[in-house]
C-alpha cells in the first residue's frame, strides 16, 4: 500500500519550550476508507503549538503533520517520533474514530504520552462539577455535540491573540473552511489548544487558591479608629468588604477581631 505523509516544520524544537500536541484521527481499519482513491482518502493530521514566552494567552503553532493512508503503524511511529523530538509533548486524541490508534499507543506501552481529558477547557462549571474518577482518567476528548461549542470557543478566544504568531497560511485557510469543508489541520490545532487551556486553567485556579487577598479596614479602639490588614479566605470573599462596618454586622469578619 502506497503511504503518504508530510511534515511541515514552522519552528525546530526548542529546549526550554513546552508543547501541546492535538491530532485529528481518521478510523483506521475502514474498509470503506481503504479501499478510496488515495486524493479521495481522509488524512490523519496532527498539529503541535508551544507555550508562548511573549503572550501566555497566545500559544502558537510549530509543527504539523499530515498522513493519508490506512497503515496505522506507520502514522504512529512518525506521530510519537514527532512527539519526541517536541520535548515528549503529549497528543490530545479525538476518541470517535482515534480508538485504533489510542490502541497502538496502549500496545506499544506508551499511554502516558495521551493527554489526559480535558475537562476544564470543555466544561463551562469545571470549578464546581462532580466529575467521577473514572472520567478523569479518560484520555482525549469527543467532538460531539456537547462539546464543539466550547472546542470552537477555544478556537475563537486564541484568534484574538494567536493569530499574530500563525506563520501558515495553510492553517490560516483551514480555521477559515470550518464548518464549511473537511478541515483535518484546524481540527487538529483545536485538540491542541484544548489540551493547551485546560493546563492554563488548572494553572490559574490553583494560583487563585493559594494568592492570599488582604484587606484594610479601620475598627475603633478604645474610640480611635486603628487599622486591621485581614486575610480573606476566598477569591470572592472581598465582594462588599468596602461597606461601612458601623451599618451592621458583617459574618466576613468574624474571627478577625
Amino acid at each position: 500500500m502506497k503511504t503518504l505523509s508530510r511534515l511541515m516544520i514552522l519552528e525546530h524544537p526548542q529546549a526550554d519550550g513546552i508543547y501541546y500536541m492535538g491530532t485529528d484521527p481518521i478510523p483506521f481499519g475502514d474498509r470503506a476508507e481503504a479501499h478510496l482513491e488515495t486524493e479521495e482518502r481522509s488524512k490523519q493530521c496532527s498539529v503541535i503549538i508551544r507555550e508562548n514566552p511573549e503572550n501566555e494567552k497566545a500559544p502558537y503553532p510549530v509543527a504539523f503533520y499530515l498522513a493519508r493512508t490506512n497503515d496505522v503503524d506507520f502514522v504512529f511511529n512518525e506521530t510519537f517520533a514527532l512527539q519526541k523530538a517536541y520535548n515528549n509533548c503529549k497528543n490530545n486524541l479525538e476518541r470517535n474514530a482515534g480508538s485504533t490508534f489510542m490502541q497502538r499507543y496502549d500496545d506499544s506501552g506508551l499511554s502516558r504520552y495521551l493527554s489526559p481529558y480535558p475537562y476544564s477547557a470543555l466544561l463551562a462549571n469545571w470549578r464546581n462539577a462532580k466529575l467521577a474518577k473514572e472520567k478523569k482518567r479518560l484520555r482525549g476528548w469527543n467532538n460531539d455535540n456537547s462539546t464543539k461549542g466550547p472546542a470552537t470557543k477555544v478556537l475563537v478566544e486564541w484568534m484574538i491573540y494567536g493569530m499574530d504568531y500563525c506563520w501558515s497560511y495553510e492553517i490560516i485557510e483551514d480555521i477559515e473552511k470550518l464548518g464549511i469543508e473537511n478541515t483535518d489541520i484546524a481540527w487538529a490545532l483545536i485538540a491542541a489548544l484544548i489540551d493547551w487551556k485546560h493546563h492554563y486553567n488548572l494553572r490559574e485556579s490553583k494560583y487563585r487558591e493559594q494568592k492570599p487577598i488582604y484587606k484594610t479596614v479601620y475598627v475603633s479602639e478604645g474610640g480611635k479608629p486603628v487599622a486591621k490588614k485581614i486575610k480573606l479566605r476566598g477569591i470572592n470573599d472581598h465582594e462588599g468588604i468596602d461597606m461601612d462596618l458601623k451599618l451592621g454586622h458583617n459574618p466576613k469578619l468574624d474571627g478577625f477581631f
